[in-house]
């Protein structure tokens, strides 16, 4: 993932976030993931990178967040 990507995907703090995007990277089993739920969302980067992955994810936050398919 390039750098542009993963600061789209994180929209704020890039640099503290982006050590944790990295770990999930490399640690989770993503053939077992089926569903995502991003809690306060946003702009939603963190539900298009599960939804990169083939991830069914819900996308929420405190105001309305844009459905985009």
């Amino acid at each position: 993932m390039t750098k542009e990507q993963t600061k789209e995907i994180l929209q704020w703090d890039v640099n503290s976030w982006s050590k944790a995007l990295s770990y999930w990277e490399r640690n989770v089993d993503w053939g077992k993931v089926q569903n995502g739920l991003e809690l306060g969302g946003r702009e939603g980067g963190l539900s298009l990178w599960l939804g990169l992955k083939g991830i069914t994810t819900i996308c929420s936050d405190l105001t309305d967040v844009k459905k985009n398919s």
